[in-house]
């Protein structure tokens, strides 16, 4: 569950995605017949700078990404494809923490344990 405000705040924070999820999303969309030029303009990134990890994507624009790219592929369960050929590193330093336990359960309880420290607007 998300912790924020009607503001998509938490703790007096702006709620964002970084850029390398926006870009593995679109990278996804794409290869399921979505344009990337649409993809772009309908959120207003510019496709140069998906390939910049320090952008920070807000909240409201990182929601669209996923609302764009179901309506553009046509793909209602575009996150479950997504997700089957997907590695946990596409989420950074969280996934490469999940994707190095031994098994799902260490996993979880290793993001679990760290959670504050990477994703405190998170609750499992």
């Amino acid at each position: 569950m998300i912790l924020c405000d009607k503001n998509r705040t938490f703790r007096d924070k702006p709620m964002f995605s970084h850029m390398p999820i926006i870009q593995g999303i679109f990278y996804g969309a794409t290869q399921r017949g979505a344009r990337l030029s649409e993809l772009c303009s309908a959120i207003g990134i510019k496709a140069e700078d998906l390939g910049d990890s320090e952008i920070k994507v807000p909240f409201d624009q990182s929601c669209k990404t996923w609302e764009c790219s179901v309506r553009l592929t046509g793909d209602n369960l575009l996150g479950l494809h997504l997700g089957e050929t997907s590695t946990m590193s596409v989420l950074g330093i969280v996934g490469n923490l999940m994707q190095s336990s031994p098994d799902l359960l260490l996993g979880y309880l290793t993001i679990d344990s760290r959670k504050m420290l990477f994703l405190p607007a998170l609750s499992f």
